[in-house]
C-alpha cells in the first residue's frame, strides 16, 4: 500500500503548532470515492492525555511577533520541524510537503513586515530535508482560513464520504484573534462571503465569514479598552493605572499592555489625556474584582461589539441581537443564513472551554451558562483556587454563550463542541485529491505541475474551474481556445498567481473572485465582461488588442483596481 505523508504548520495569533498528516491515495471505491484517506494525524491521541486535549504540541508567541527577530522566528519554528522529522521516515522527506500557514495575528500585520517574517521562515524551512515552495509558506486569507475549515470537519466526520448525500456541518471555529463561521447555504449568492465549492463529485454553496477582533484574546482586550473608558481607569500609588475587571479573581493583579486604553476618549479628562500623552504610556495594572453579574454584562457586550456595555445591561440573556462588525460600523444579523444548518460543531477556543468545565460535547447553553457560574464562584470565594482554571475562563463562559445566542443567534440550533483534533490544517492535505478527469480520457492521475500551458487546447470553462483546484498550479496559460467562451475564477483557489488569456477569439466573459492572483495578461478583442472582486494581491496586468472604441469601458472594468496596481500595459495592438 503506498503512502504520503504531509506536514503543516498552523502559525496563529497564540502560538505555532505542527500537524502531520499520513494518507492512502483514494482508489475509486465506493465509499471514498477519489478522495484520499487519512490514516494516521500527529498528534495522536496517543500523546494527547488528561491535562492536554487541544494544542498539545505548540511554541508561543504567534509569528506576528517576530518582525526583523530571525531568531525568534527560528526558536518558534525549529521543534515543531524537528516533531514531524519524528513521524516521517528519512528515506520520505523529500517528496514530502511542508506548508507553513499563517492565519490571524500575520494578517493584521503591514504587508512588507509580514513578508519580511515569511522570509525568515522560508530560510528556516530549506535547512531540513522537507518539500518546499515559497508559495507554500504565507498566510491565509480569513476567508480560506473558513472554507478549510468547513471542508476538514465535514470530511472528518465522514460527510463527503458517505454513498448518500448527507447534509452537511455547519462550523464555528473561534481562535484567540478571529472567529470562523461557514454553513452551507443551499443556493448561490453574489455577496462578497459566498463561496462555491466543490469536493468530490458535489457541489456546495457556502456562506463563510471570517469575523476579526472576536477572537477569546482580542475579545478580552475589548473589555478592558471598554472598563478604561467608562472611569474605571484610576492612578495607582505607584503611578500607574489601574483597570479593575469583574470577570477576575480578587487576588488577580498583573501588568497588561492595552493599545486601546489611552486612546483619546470624550470622557478622560484633560490631565490624564496629558499625562499618557507626554509618558507614552500603554501599560495598566490589570486587577481582579469579582462580580459575575458585570461579567456578564461586559462579555455580553463584547460578544455583540457594542461601544457601550452599559447598553447590554438591559439586554435579555436570549434576545437574538446580531453583531456589529470589526469598527462597530455595519451590524450583520446572520440568523437567516446560518439556520439554513440544523447542526453545527464548535471547535478550537469554543472545545478548548467545553473541555476545561468537563462538559458532554452536547451540552446546552444553560448548562454551559450555570457550569460557568458555579465554577468561578467558588474559584473566586477560595484564594487557593485561583489556578484550577485559566485566568479568562470567568470571562470566556459568559462569552461564548452571549457569542451563540445573542450575536450568532443559535440557541435553537444543535451544538456539539469539538471534536478537538479538527483543524484546517487537515484540508490542506484533503483538497489535494486525487484528481480525475473522465471527460478528458485522463486515467487516475494527480495533477502536481505548477505551470500548464494549454495551446490550441479546445477547453471549455467547466473544465477550468475543474483545473483551478489543482494545488500546485501557480502560473496557467491558455491560448488560440476556440471553444472557450467564459472563465470564472471564484476561489479560493490560494495557488494561482498568474494567468495569461490569448487570441481566445469566442471569449465573452472573464470572472475573478476571490483569488490571489498577482498577474493578469489578456491578449484579445472581443471581451464585453472583466469582472475582478476582492483580488487583493493583483499588482500586475497586461492588456493588448483593445480598440480605442471598447477601451473605456475596459478601463471601466477594472477601475477599482487601478490604484492597488503596480504595473498596467495597454497596448492597442495593430488596427
Amino acid at each position: 500500500m503506498s503512502t504520503h505523508f504531509t506536514v503543516v504548520l498552523d502559525c496563529g495569533s497564540t502560538g505555532s503548532r505542527v500537524n502531520v498528516f499520513e494518507w492512502m491515495i483514494g482508489n475509486g471505491s465506493k465509499f471514498y470515492g477519489s478522495l484520499p484517506i487519512l490514516l494516521h494525524s500527529y498528534p495522536d491521541n496517543l500523546i494527547k492525555n488528561n491535562a492536554c486535549q487541544y494544542h498539545c504540541i505548540q511554541t508561543e508567541p504567534g509569528l506576528h511577533n517576530f518582525v526583523n527577530d530571525v531568531v525568534g522566528v527560528r526558536a518558534s519554528l525549529e521543534p515543531l520541524i524537528r516533531y514531524a522529522e519524528q513521524w516521517v521516515p528519512l528515506d520520505r522527506r523529500a517528496a514530502t510537503p511542508i506548508f507553513v500557514l499563517a492565519t490571524a495575528g500575520m494578517r493584521r500585520l503591514a504587508a512588507e513586515d509580514a513578508g519580511r517574517v515569511l522570509d525568515d521562515v522560508e530560510n528556516v524551512v530549506k535547512e531540513h530535508g522537507f518539500l518546499h515552495r515559497k508559495s507554500w509558506i504565507r498566510v491565509l486569507s480569513g476567508k480560506e482560513e473558513a472554507y478549510y475549515g468547513w471542508v476538514a470537519l465535514n470530511y472528518k466526520m465522514g460527510v463527503f464520504g458517505s454513498s448518500s448525500r448527507l447534509s452537511t456541518l455547519g462550523l464555528l471555529d473561534l481562535g484567540g484573534s478571529s472567529l470562523q463561521v461557514v454553513a452551507e447555504v443551499g443556493v448561490p449568492t453574489e455577496d462578497d462571503h459566498a463561496i462555491r465549492s466543490k469536493v468530490g463529485p458535489v457541489g456546495h454553496d457556502l456562506a463563510a465569514y471570517s469575523l476579526p477582533a472576536f477572537g477569546l484574546n482580542e475579545a478580552f482586550d475589548r473589555t478592558i479598552v471598554m472598563l478604561s473608558h467608562t472611569g474605571v481607569l484610576r492612578e495607582s500609588s505607584g503611578g500607574m493605572f489601574e483597570v479593575r475587571h469583574p470577570c477576575l479573581g480578587s487576588g488577580f493583579v498583573q501588568n497588561y499592555t492595552c493599545h486601546g486604553c489611552f486612546g483619546v476618549d470624550s470622557r478622560a479628562s484633560n490631565n490624564l489625556s496629558d499625562h499618557l500623552q507626554e509618558n507614552g504610556l500603554n501599560s495598566v495594572f490589570l486587577v481582579g474584582e469579582p462580580n459575575w453579574e458585570q461579567c456578564e454584562i461586559i462579555a455580553r457586550a463584547a460578544a455583540i461589539n457594542s461601544s457601550s456595555f452599559e447598553w447590554s445591561d438591559q439586554l435579555d440573556r436570549s434576545k437574538c441581537v446580531g453583531l456589529f462588525s470589526y469598527g462597530g460600523t455595519t451590524k450583520l444579523n446572520l440568523t437567516k443564513t446560518l439556520h439554513t444548518v440544523s447542526r453545527y460543531h464548535a471547535l478550537s477556543g469554543f472545545f478548548a472551554v467545553y473541555h476545561a468545565l468537563n462538559l458532554s460535547r452536547r451540552a446546552n447553553l444553560t448548562m454551559l451558562w450555570e457550569m460557568g457560574q458555579k465554577l468561578c464562584s467558588r474559584s473566586w470565594s477560595d484564594d487557593s483556587d485561583q489556578n484550577s482554571i485559566n485566568t479568562q475562563s470567568c470571562f470566556r463562559v459568559p462569552y461564548l454563550t452571549s457569542l451563540l445566542e445573542n450575536a450568532l443567534c443559535l440557541s435553537g440550533v444543535e451544538i456539539i463542541f469539538g471534536p478537538g483534533d479538527v483543524s484546517w490544517t487537515l484540508v490542506k492535505k484533503s483538497l489535494d485529491v486525487a484528481m480525475y478527469n473522465g471527460e478528458a480520457g485522463a486515467s487516475q492521475k494527480k495533477y502536481q505541475e505548477e505551470y500548464i500551458c494549454m495551446h490550441y487546447v479546445n477547453v471549455n470553462g467547466e473544465a477550468l474551474e475543474f483545473l483551478f483546484t489543482c494545488p500546485h498550479l501557480e502560473e496557467l496559460s491558455i491560448s488560440c481556445s476556440r471553444e472557450l467562451s467564459t472563465i470564472k475564477i471564484i476561489g479560493p483557489f490560494p495557488a494561482l498567481k498568474r494567468l495569461e488569456i490569448s487570441s481566445c477569439h469566442s471569449l465573452k466573459s472573464v470572472e475573478i473572485r476571490d483569488s490571489n492572483l498577482v498577474f493578469l495578461k489578456y491578449c484579445g478583442r472581443r471581451l464585453q465582461q472583466l469582472l475582478l472582486k476582492n483580488v487583493p494581491l493583483l499588482v500586475e496586468m497586461f492588456i493588448w488588442g483593445v480598440s480605442s472604441y471598447c477601451m473605456k469601458a475596459f478601463l471601466l472594468m477594472i477601475s477599482s483596481y487601478l490604484p492597488q496596481l503596480e504595473k498596467l500595459t495597454i497596448d492597442r495592438g495593430k488596427g
